[in-house]
């Protein structure tokens, strides 16, 4: 099944911008983790097959 926003309907699409948000981890079972990093509002991603570009809330 297609997603709507996908325009052609492939599953080869990569991920090429977004911003991330980086918090301090508070989970005392990792100790070797120091930071988390997130993505934070809409993400860029680009379609393989088709060339085309868009953004989409993760």
């Amino acid at each position: 099944m297609a997603h709507p926003a996908w325009g052609c309907g492939s599953t080869d699409v990569q991920l090429i911008g977004g911003k991330t948000k980086t918090t301090l981890n508070l989970n005392p079972l990792k100790p070797f983790t120091l930071v988390n990093h997130k993505p934070a509002g809409k993400q860029k991603f680009m379609c393989n097959k088709c060339g085309k570009v868009w953004e989409q809330k993760i």
